[in-house]
């Protein structure tokens, strides 16, 4: 039964279920509350006495109560129990969570660290592409962006506002007036109507400056990649950053989400190689927002591995292998095994000594790759996986 329990917990920490879906809507809700709740308390001073019959903070108590539920799902089913304790996530409930619970419990709140709740936000674009509220690459794109932008500029306004207001007790401050002079003063517009006026809101608008023009500077590039008439698709590899291997075959969005669940496993102790996929086609759309989710580790290239140039593009001589991968249910598996090799003498007439790890369905195909002049699995390490054996 423990068994059992943990598999229902774990649903809800997985979007691809329905109630992981519906934990991820709730999550959406509850987090935007949070923020707007914030924002009303700064109209009121940073440190009030309230009733238990204040909607504020009634609001603010169910909010926290399903954050506080929502963190212990989360902890029940993380892999590694240490490091979620200093996961960005855990950290903003540890900020947001204690007080609201206390102001219950004493009948006096204090705004402090709440506005940490508007980092929250730098996971939105991912959140709504998870529960189907957009499926555009370029949608997914631009909310991710905008997202990273609001998430930044509300909570740098809400540390700006709490500095400023607690070292200066007549500051008229209010919300609004931080996030103005926080845009025209990163933006570096600077109408000097607003400014500092203590040494900790002075020290503050410098590391924010300096945070802020780094956010700024990621906007630009991201946004003219999002607009480029000339899909990335059809460019060149970079290997200069990182090692790299090249995967090709049957590619889809199951193969390659059954690919990258296991590339980025944590017990998989290389976590520099990127994974370079080539494909006759362009990606559709929920393959584009799969990439993209894994932007760090892997990328998308349309060719073919039976063309040297668009082996060239994908830098196949310096890959540490190349995988070709078999579509597990053709309905044709000599026709699908046939392709495959035809892939394979392609890439090891492109170079030779290039490592080949490849997956057939049957098994006597397996002699076609043994006549293969230059297959080696002593010296290149090339490596054929049948299917249909491992079945049995």
């Amino acid at each position: 039964s423990s068994g059992i329990n943990a598999e229902n917990w774990a649903a809800l920490s997985y979007t691809k279920t329905k109630k992981g879906r519906t934990m991820t809507w709730m999550s959406i809700v509850m987090n935007l509350i949070a923020i707007g709740m914030f924002i009303t308390n700064t109209f009121y001073e940073v440190e009030r006495c309230v009733q238990y019959t204040d909607a504020i903070i009634i609001t603010e108590l169910i909010c926290n109560i399903f954050f506080l539920w929502r963190f212990v799902i989360m902890y029940i089913v993380s892999k590694d129990k240490l490091c979620f304790w200093v996961e960005i996530g855990s950290l903003i409930d540890f900020c947001t969570i204690p007080p609201a619970i206390v102001a219950m419990a004493i009948g006096k709140t204090w705004l402090g660290l709440r506005f940490v709740r508007a980092l929250k936000l730098l996971s939105f674009g991912d959140d709504v592409a998870a529960v189907k509220l957009i499926s555009s690459h370029k949608m997914l794109t631009l909310s991710r962006t905008l997202c990273q932008f609001v998430s930044f500029w509300l909570s740098a306004a809400g540390l700006y506002f709490i500095v400023a207001r607690m070292s200066d007790q007549d500051s008229s401050l209010d919300f609004f007036q931080c996030l103005y002079f926080l845009i025209v003063t990163i933006s570096t517009i600077g109408y000097g109507d607003i400014k500092p006026e203590t040494t900790y809101s002075k020290a503050v608008i410098i590391f924010l400056i300096g945070i802020g023009l780094m956010v700024f500077a990621s906007f630009g590039p991201a946004l003219v990649e999002m607009f480029k008439k000339n899909p990335p698709y059809l460019m060149e590899y970079d290997d200069s950053k990182s090692s790299h291997v090249v995967v090709c075959g049957y590619i889809n969005t199951s193969t390659v989400s059954n690919f990258m669940r296991d590339f980025l496993h944590p017990e998989n102790e290389d976590h520099e190689t990127t994974a370079v996929f080539l494909n006759t086609i362009p990606p559709p759309e929920d393959l584009q927002n799969l990439m993209h989710r894994n932007f760090y580790r892997c990328q998308y290239y349309q060719g073919s591995p039976l063309r040297a140039n668009d082996l060239s593009r994908v830098k196949l001589t310096t890959a540490k292998a190349c995988l070709v991968i078999a579509n597990k249910h053709s309905a044709e598996p000599d026709a699908e095994d046939a392709a495959n090799i035809l892939r394979v003498i392609s890439l090891k007439n492109y170079k030779s000594d290039v490592r080949v790890i490849i997956q057939i369905l049957n098994y006597h195909n397996e002699e076609h790759l043994f006549n293969e002049p230059d297959w080696n699995h002593q010296m290149h390490g090339d490596e054929v996986s049948c299917i249909n054996e491992l079945k049995l």
